[in-house]
């Protein structure tokens, strides 16, 4: 049956009495990769979301100190502060849920890029 064969890249299990030196340091490389790949995915995320925060902040603070006085001035306040808590909870979600699904939309990101 198609589809049911493990990724070549991913560690078979290893009965415990099986498990040689080297097939320890194998394992432990592997996992150290994948928690790197890791680590530095959810950083990249959490800097551009908390970029995004910054500017969507900056804008609404210039945007108070030349139109506070204007009709309509109380719908885009509302709408910068929606989308920054919008992203703080994808943040938080992302946090919460170890990244898993977003870390499959990069890499299928970076495949379709080639990278």
């Amino acid at each position: 049956m198609a589809g049911t064969e493990p990724a070549p890249d991913v560690p078979q299990a290893v009965p415990p009495e099986a498990l040689t030196p080297e097939r320890a340091i194998e394992l432990f490389k592997f996992y150290e990769a994948a928690a790197e790949r890791a680590k530095d995915q959810a950083w990249s995320l959490t800097t551009w979301i908390l970029a995004l925060n910054a500017a969507i902040l900056g804008f609404a603070f210039d945007f108070f100190s030349k139109n506070g006085e204007k009709p309509g001035f109380d719908v885009v306040e509302i709408a910068c502060a929606l989308v920054g808590v919008g992203l703080c909870v994808l943040l938080n979600l992302y946090v919460a849920g170890n990244g898993a699904p977003y870390f499959t939309l990069l890499d299928e990101f970076k495949q379709d890029r080639g990278g």
